[in-house]
């Protein structure tokens, strides 16, 4: 019996012991379990102390770039007011001008960027693009640049464009890019043509006064003349007519009497110190055509003298080359076209 009392407290001992060994091993996982989740809660702490740590080391950064940027960008500033004066034209060398003036601290050195826009104007073919950079020095307030303009293009389509107006923009910027001033300039591209009115009868006068001739030869009469830019001036420009394949005709008309009966001579020619010789002058024969583009004999009221004017045209276009006839300007048939001769080979 004794030892079946000592057997059950024994069996109790083990037992008691079993359950303060399980409550403290419990309390321990209790501890670790709390420390964990402090330690949890102090990670957490951390990270995000890192994080706004971080943005505002990122904020702090971005500033600083700012700052850089905004220190960097003011040195491209142009601190100066500026202006483009109204350019200067050069009509000899179609160049024009253009003077770049600032205002304010002269104090100091800038640089500005300079560069041609073209509006309605065509770089290469209205003016020469240019671009660059001016340097003004401590004092210095003005600066000038050269472009050249092309107002007569070298294709035929652009040289006769009724003048039409073009332009193009001399502009100025900082360097940064950003602007500063600039002034238009407005050219004439081609020379100006009056519509189909170029093609109509110009008058022209060659001598007003009476002018007396001889038979001497045509080298020994003083020729009257008319330059042909008399002509191309009351119409357009002869490079015009050539590009537009257009052929000049053209009449002489002139009063004429006699104070001696006799056959009259005339001679058309383009220049002033090449004649033609009396050299087969004969019996309204006007003679051989070398340097002359028209000649002619005629008679003014034939086997008589007749001291009236009368008007003759030259050449007669009712009549052909080497030919006469008989009344061509309709003053009966006492005034008769003996002979006219045109150059034909050139």
């Amino acid at each position: 019996m004794k030892n079946l009392e000592l057997i059950a407290i024994v069996a109790s001992i083990v037992l008691l012991g079993a359950y303060v060994l399980y409550g403290l091993i419990r309390a321990q996982q209790t501890q670790r379990r709390k420390q964990g989740r402090e330690s949890r809660v102090k990670s957490r702490e951390a990270r995000v102390k890192r994080q706004e740590s971080r943005g505002k080391s990122r904020e702090a950064r971005v500033v600083v770039l700012m700052l850089t940027a905004l220190s960097f960008g003011q040195s491209a500033w142009a601190a100066s007011s500026w202006t483009v004066a109204p350019p200067t034209y050069d009509a000899n060398t179609h160049v024009t001008t253009f003077t770049v003036t600032r205002t304010g601290d002269l104090t100091v050195s800038e640089t500005v960027r300079y560069s041609t826009i073209g509006l309605s104007a065509a770089a290469g073919q209205n003016f020469t693009a240019v671009q660059g950079q001016l340097t003004f020095g401590p004092d210095e307030n003005s600066k000038s640049v050269a472009v050249t303009e092309l107002t007569k293009p070298s294709n035929p389509a652009f040289a006769y464009q009724t003048g039409t107006s073009r332009s193009y923009r001399f502009m100025v910027t900082d360097m940064g890019g950003f602007y500063l001033a600039h002034r238009d300039r407005a050219i004439t591209t081609g020379t100006s043509i009056s519509g189909n009115s170029i093609y109509n009868v110009k008058h022209l006068t060659i001598q007003t006064d009476a002018y007396k001739i001889t038979d001497d030869g045509y080298d020994k009469n003083a020729p009257k003349y008319i330059h042909s830019s008399t002509y191309f001036n009351a119409a357009a420009p002869s490079a015009y007519f050539s590009l537009a394949g257009a052929e000049l005709r053209m009449t002489l008309t002139l009063d004429a009497r006699e104070d001696d009966d006799g056959y009259q001579y005339l001679s058309i020619l383009t220049s002033i110190t090449a004649y033609d010789n009396r050299s087969g002058c004969k019996d309204g024969n006007p003679g051989n055509v070398n340097n002359s583009l028209y000649m002619a004999g005629f008679e003014h009221n034939t086997g008589s003298k007749d001291e009236d004017y009368k008007s003759y045209t030259f050449p007669v276009t009712s009549v052909g080359n080497n030919a006469g006839a008989s009344n061509p300007w309709k003053y009966g048939t006492n005034y008769i076209l003996s002979l006219q001769k045109f150059k034909t080979n050139s």
